[in-house]
């Protein structure tokens, strides 16, 4: 049974987002009811919300399934902990804690430190069923020296945040209601402190997205691997984060504008990313635990 489910990957996602979202309801109603002593369930837990969270968990399994085969770790469980955890550093931490200086019911409802928590452990959790899901294979991580890494993050990471800043700019002249701060419903006096924390918040994202790469896409030697790596990251894991924001009230035409700004932005980052290093250099080729 496990290695006819293995063979279709859609089928795993599915499956994986199923189990991801148990997991994850388990948590949170665990959270709310005994931490936080709330009674019923939170507002913003809607049927479309859930629906919302389904679909995002099984483009990220789908992303997994491109890029799992990719990761330079022996153990599947591990892999696929490892996985969800570059997802949740790149993509999920930089846009949800770019929101702790916000104010308004959309930045009430997704920051809340308890609910982020519970959200890390659910993410390291569902890791370990996608790597139990998907196919058991992995490949011999390629060298890369220090410093050609150093300068990808360097540049990424004064890079990312510039290029947001410019396109949220660009928005607010298309439609002012496009830009970040009126789409999520932040007021005039939290305008400084918002744009400060959520534009920072960019920078360890570009810092980190460099590893992602390394990680995944970078150990093959296949040219497709760039573009895996560009369709995973950019269209199944981060655009479906940002979209969630739908779900809790943000306006749904600046949210897609947003989505696209980030398409546009992270396309061309992928690729400058891909480039940082042409040809295997010469050294040790080995397998993580």
């Amino acid at each position: 049974m496990k290695s006819k489910l293995e063979e279709n990957k859609i089928l795993c996602a599915v499956v994986f987002a199923f189990a991801s979202l148990l997991i994850t309801t388990a948590i949170q109603t665990f959270n709310a009811v005994v931490i936080q002593g709330l009674r019923g369930r939170p507002a913003f837990v809607t049927l479309s919300f859930m629906v919302i969270i389904f679909i995002t968990k099984v483009l990220f399994g789908i992303a997994y399934g491109f890029l799992g085969k990719f990761m330079s770790v022996r153990n599947r469980y591990l892999r696929g902990l490892v996985f969800m955890a570059l997802v949740w550093t790149t993509a999920y931490a930089p846009q949800t804690f770019g929101l702790a200086g916000a104010d308004g019911a959309v930045a009430n409802a997704i920051f809340d430190p308890p609910l982020l928590i519970c959200d890390g452990i659910g993410y390291l959790l569902s890791g370990l069923v996608l790597g139990w899901l998907m196919p058991d294979q992995y490949t011999p991580v390629r060298t890369l020296k220090f410093s050609t890494m150093l300068r990808t993050m360097i540049l990424c990471g004064i890079g990312l945040p510039l290029l947001v800043m410019l396109g949220d700019k660009l928005l607010y002249l298309i439609n002012p209601n496009f830009a970040a701060r009126l789409a999520l419903g932040v007021s005039a006096a939290k305008a400084q402190g918002f744009h400060w924390i959520y534009f920072g918040c960019f920078i360890p994202a570009g810092l980190l997205l460099p590893w992602f790469y390394r990680l995944t896409a970078y150990n093959s030697d296949n040219l497709s691997a760039t573009w895996e790596f560009a369709i995973s990251f950019v269209l199944l894991i981060w655009t479906p984060l940002v979209v969630i924001v739908i779900a809790f009230g943000a306006n749904l035409f600046a949210t897609l504008f947003y989505a696209l700004m980030f398409i546009l932005i992270l396309w061309p980052l992928t690729w400058f990313i891909s480039k940082m290093e042409t040809k295997p250099v010469p050294g040790p080729h080995y397998v993580w635990i």
